[in-house]
Order: C-alpha cells, then structure tokens, then sequence
C-alpha cells in the first residue's frame, strides 16, 4: 500500500489589478516537470524548507529567509532539494503596469534596468526577515478584507514588500548568484 499524500495547503490566494498572489504550505514532493516564463516580474520567497531554483542554465539552492525575483520572460522552475519535500513558499508575480511606473518613480528606471540591477538571489539576516514577515502577515489580512480600499491596500502591501527585497539585494545579495554552486 502506497502511503496517502497530504494535500497542498494553500494558505493564500488572490489575484487583483496587476498583482497575483500565492502563499502554499507542500508536504509531499512537488516538482515541476516543465520549466517556463510568465509576463510578469515573479518573487519568490522561501518561507520554510529548502529548494533547487532553476533559471535559465543554472541551478541555485535556495533555504529559508531567501527570496529570488525572477524577471519577466525569464525561464524557471523549481524542484525537491534533498530528502524533505516539506516547504512554504510565497509567491507574487507582479505585472508591469502599475509596477514599473511605481518603480520608476522611485528610481529604478525601466524594465531592463530593473532587471539587471534586482533580479538577483538575496538571503535575510534576522531583523530584516522579521520586517519581511510582519509585512506578509499584513498581505494575509488585507487578501481577506472585502473592504472599498482593500485591493489598493494589497498593491500598497505587495509594493513595499518588492521594495524590501530590492533593498535586501542592495545589502545581501548572494556573492556571484549567476554561477551554479
């Protein structure tokens, strides 16, 4: 007799203007057999666990407190990494509109710029990470709101949350990230 696979508990979901996000607690192994692009700017941060992050050619081990900001069109995927399947990851995939004019408008330049200067691997030291976590806990609550100001609320939340990351990578991005370990 196979043992029973627990189920996927996806903790959040919600999809509003420009912005799509996913929290998912996996149990069981999750590999994705495919890799593949989206149109949009993806973050990806580990809550729990430990992860291979496939992008483009090369292959990056990814533990908890990292997070990675894939650009758009870039190809991905991310698979098993070692015995445990456990992990608990959050994922958003913002679109570029509103989210480059807001970029723009803090002096990240456009798209390209964008991309060359934060889509990188960054790992949190323990202040930082409780920052990052109180801001999730905050996108939690607002996706349950059904409030007038709610949806502008999440954008706000999802912003300031790619805004840390960006600054994390400013200050921790991992040494050569590009090459495979």
């Amino acid at each position: 007799m196979e043992p029973e696979k627990k189920i996927d508990t996806f903790v959040l979901k919600k999809s509003v203007s420009g912005l799509y996000i996913e929290e998912v607690i996996r149990h069981d192994s999750f590999d994705m057999h495919m890799r593949h692009f989206h149109n949009s700017l993806e973050l990806y941060i580990l809550l729990e666990g430990d992860r291979f992050y496939f992008v483009e050619q090369n292959t990056y081990h990814i533990r908890d407190k990292m997070a990675i900001l894939i650009a758009k069109n870039q190809i991905h995927k991310t698979s098993i990494a070692g015995k445990n399947p456990f992990h608990r990851r959050l994922l958003i995939q913002y679109d570029e509109k509103p989210f480059i004019d807001i970029l723009r408008n803090i002096g990240c330049g456009n798209a390209d710029v964008f991309r060359d200067k934060y889509c990188s691997i960054t790992e949190f030291c323990n202040n930082k990470w409780d920052d990052l976590l109180s801001v999730i806990m905050n996108i939690r609550k607002t996706a349950n709101e059904t409030s007038e100001f709610s949806e502008s609320k999440l954008i706000i939340l999802a912003t300031e949350l790619l805004i840390a990351v960006m600054d994390n990578v400013n200050e921790r991005s991992i040494e050569n990230w590009k090459s495979t370990d």
